[in-house]
């Protein structure tokens, strides 16, 4: 008889799990929280680093600018003592 009723009778199912789903929720939420937060703040950034950049490239261009001068002057300086010696 015991056979009979487990046959007509289906087994009881496991309850399934909800964490699994939290976690995937809760991390989906947190993930479009700092997507907001940082798009929000992406033109406070953007502008900070482009003054930054700026005074960077200007720095560069400045450095750059002073070499040329420094090798225009010693290659003039060499032209001028090869053509002393000639003389």
């Amino acid at each position: 008889m015991s056979n009979t009723a487990h046959r007509i009778e289906p087994r009881r199912m496991r309850q399934r799990r909800r964490w699994p789903l939290m976690v995937l929720l809760v991390g989906s939420a947190a993930a479009v929280a700092g997507i907001v937060m940082q798009r929000r703040s992406g033109g406070q950034w953007s502008d900070a680093t482009k003054a930054d950049a700026a005074d960077w490239a200007g720095q560069k261009i400045e450095q750059a600018g002073d070499k040329v001068e420094q090798m225009t002057e010693r290659a003039a300086d060499r032209v001028s003592r090869s053509t002393d010696d000639r003389h």
